[in-house]
């Protein structure tokens, strides 16, 4: 969507005639309808904050121990900054929002040359607060309003984590950790922002010795900027008929205070710059974290992969205003399962992510019902990057025909309430009921002057009819989870002595559920085994088919757990743990994948009695 005050219209490129013969045939489908989910409400923002100052109290650097220290200068140039001042679209071919520039780096550290606690190009090594080493070094790009850190080539060894933070945002903005070839196991991904033009990169080695045969490349720093984070948008009187949701009346659209928390402001990177679009969570069968954008925001699986879904920006009270989106809760990384352009077929991208998004999400519901002339419709999205934002339309027959898109696969609709511009593209247009009846293309405008607030043109978003049997199998999907997936419908293992199998596929981590034997996982499943006497217990996950972790606690709720053993690797990349046992206690027993790997499980465990040697009393 382009910002329509600057004279931006719509236009594309002739369509493609045969993509005709491929659609007409999905028109026929019969009415298919999915509600809204809801999930326990959780403040996610707080959440956010609260882990952050966990990890970064863990970390080598703080404020006193930055002064001095040399750092990476990457300088945009007199031409990008202006571009970037200026604002607006990627181009007129890409009406994403413009949200930064990328600017080449291409820097390969060794950090066996690093000096110890001494500034140096080559970074700075040091010790973390939890005692273990770190290698340390700064990346500045002056008049940056945040950063994003390109990194290639990285293979780290297992157990080393590599942060990024900004001491400029307070509280500190952490993202991280990132392990191994990084979260696409490739070597190559872009970090998450942080606030501010300084980003500090930190690699933390649990073993010294992990550092003698560890690099890493930083190939480019994303620059961001521009007036999405440098002007008081909320307050521009020029452009009064924009609306926030938290301003309406009670009756107005009631859904949004639910779909507020399905809406994300997504940030991604494409041809040299960095783009905002807006994306709306779907809900499914399979409850899975699938996300409605369009085409042309995110068309490739590099685009999906490097997007971060900033969630809850939006005010809660009317009049409030944040100064840019950085603190808010985020979602890093995701999958391109389907796609079609805005010229053969309804512009949209439809995209799972790689891990789940935040505590307290809804998820919207869909029709495949095209909307009549003269229906009300509604959508949230995130204008010029502002905080979410609130727009109603009337759907209608095409008045103005700009050409290149199939006029038979959007719906058109006219301004009532509120406006679009860059940043809006993608987002879902929703019914009385809060479901999608499709994404936000863009404008087609009519004869004469037109502004924000005009009515003179048609909105045209890809209709969800189209989409639908493109995305079927995904939304139709059912996935059985284990069935001791959830800590309250654990197995119990029987006997001093055992093997048992079973899965980890599909398995999810509940809310307050701890980090078994450190890492995050993210597919843990659930065993307990009550003491016949006191005596000692062994457990190990050895010959499951993935990289496991394992942790035993005691505790009779998923909130309460004491940790009594955990391990990560003791068999190759299996798991093992010996432990005291006390006569009476149930012990809870959680195996889970190392960054979220799943597999098959063999968990084998053998008791000894206290005092026993053999089968001999002594």
């Amino acid at each position: 969507m382009g910002p329509l005050d600057k004279g931006t219209v719509f236009t594309r490129t002739r369509f493609q005639a045969l993509a005709v013969l491929v659609l007409l045939p999905w028109l026929s489908w019969a009415n298919h309808e999915m509600p809204m989910r809801v999930d326990a409400p959780a403040d996610a923002r707080a959440i956010r904050e609260e882990e952050q100052m966990k990890i970064f109290s863990q970390l080598a650097l703080d404020a006193g121990k930055a002064v001095g220290l040399e750092s990476i200068q990457v300088a945009i140039s007199d031409e990008k900054a202006a571009l970037l001042q200026q604002g607006g679209v990627i181009s007129s071919t890409n009406q994403a929002l413009l949200a930064g520039k990328i600017l080449p780096v291409y820097r390969q550290f060794d950090f066996s040359t690093a000096p110890w606690e001494r500034p140096s190009p080559e970074g700075y090594m040091s010790t973390t607060k939890a005692g273990g080493m770190s290698w340390t070094i700064a990346v500045e790009s002056p008049g940056a309003d945040g950063m994003r850190v390109l990194f290639q080539q990285m293979d780290l060894p297992k157990g080393v984590e590599l942060y990024i933070y900004s001491l400029e945002a307070d509280p500190p903005q952490v993202v991280g950790p990132y392990m191994g070839r990084g979260p696409h196991d490739g070597g190559e991904f872009w970090s998450g922002s942080v606030a501010g033009g300084q980003a500090w990169i930190e690699v933390v080695f649990p073993d010294p010795s992990m550092s003698k045969n560890s690099s890493l490349e930083i190939g480019a720093v994303g620059h961001l900027g521009g007036p999405v984070f440098s002007r008081e948008l909320e307050t521009d009187k020029s452009e009064e008929c924009f609306l926030e949701p938290a301003c309406m009346g009670g009756g107005e659209f009631p859904q949004w205070t639910s779909l507020r928390h399905a809406v994300a402001q997504l940030l991604f990177p494409l041809d040299g710059q960095f783009g905002i679009c807006t994306g709306t969570l779907v809900n499914s069968a399979s409850e899975q974290p699938f996300l409605l954008t369009g085409d042309h925001c995110i068309n490739s699986q590099f685009r999906a992969a490097n997007t971060e879904a900033f969630w809850d920006y939006h005010a809660t009270s009317c009049g409030q205003t944040f100064s840019n989106f950085f603190p808010f809760p985020r979602t890093e990384g995701a999958e391109l399962l389907a796609r079609r352009s805005e010229t053969t077929g309804n512009d949209f991208s439809f995209l799972r992510f790689l891990n789940a998004p935040p505590q307290g999400r809804s998820y919207a519901g869909y029709t495949t019902v095209n909307p009549a002339n003269g229906t009300t419709l509604y959508r949230l999205h995130h204008p010029d990057g502002r905080q979410l934002h609130y727009t109603r339309q009337d759907a209608a027959s095409r008045r103005f025909n700009c050409g290149g898109y199939i006029s038979s696969n959007y719906t058109h609709s006219i301004r009532r309430l509120g406006g679009v511009m860059g940043g809006s593209s993608g987002s879902a247009l929703l019914d009385s009921q809060g479901r999608i009846t499709g994404q936000l293309l863009g404008v087609c405008p009519g004869p004469g002057s037109l502004n924000q607030c005009s009515t003179n043109f048609d909105y045209l978003d890809g209709r969800f009819s189209i989409t639908y049997p493109i995305i079927r199998n995904w939304l139709e999907e059912t996935i059985v989870r284990p069935e001791n997936d959830d800590f309250a419908q654990r197995t119990l293992l029987v006997g001093n002595s055992g093997l048992v199998t079973g899965t980890s596929v599909h398995g999810t981590k509940e809310p307050g559920e701890p980090n078994h034997a450190g890492n995050s996982g993210g597919a843990s499943v659930w065993w307990a085994w009550r003491a016949p006497a006191n005596g000692t217990l062994m457990v190990e996950t050895c010959g499951s088919s993935f990289d496991t972790t394992l942790a035993v606690y005691t505790g009779n709720s998923v909130g309460s757990l004491v940790n009594v053993a955990a391990n990560d690797d003791a068999c190759s990349l299996q798991s093992r743990v010996t432990f005291d046992v006390t006569e009476g206690i149930e012990y809870q027993i959680a195996v889970d994948g190392f960054n979220g790997q799943t597999g098959d499980i063999v968990l084998r465990w053998e008791f000894e009695p206290r005092g026993v040697i053999g089968w001999f009393f002594y």
